[in-house]
């Protein structure tokens, strides 16, 4: 069998045998199939509920989600999940990020807070 160099930024011309343009056809689905997987891996790993940053200080402990807000009827502004416990009793909110980096927070006992972001730490039990 001859050698083949058809590379990825040369688009085979007729004045390659069939064979040549086959295996570059090939080469092209295993890329895409390779990006596929990698871009299906990394939407698997979004989904996932992970918290981002939390703080606790005397007994109330609020934590910050990568989830969409579920009180999307009390808040439009708010795209992300927040969870506040304070007292034994876990409250529901929604949080964003202000370009002053302030989180903005709304909880849904009707409690709003702003909280700077370098006061939160990273998450390390829930």
């Amino acid at each position: 069998m001859q050698f083949c160099e058809i590379s990825l930024y040369n688009e085979p011309s007729m004045s390659y045998p069939f064979w040549c343009i086959e295996m570059f056809e090939k080469k092209i689905i295993k890329i895409f199939l390779a990006l596929f997987f990698v871009l299906l891996l990394l939407t698997a790993s979004l989904a996932s509920a992970e918290p981002l940053a939390q703080i606790e200080r005397d007994g109330v402990r609020i934590v910050i989600y990568s989830d969409p807000c579920e009180l999307k009827e009390r808040v439009v502004n708010l795209p992300r999940r927040a969870e506040w416990t304070a007292l034994g009793r876990v409250f529901q909110g929604c949080w964003t990020l202000s370009p002053l980096g302030i989180v903005v927070l709304f909880f849904d006992d009707l409690t709003v807070t702003a909280i700077p972001v370098s006061i939160f730490s990273q998450v390390r039990e829930i």
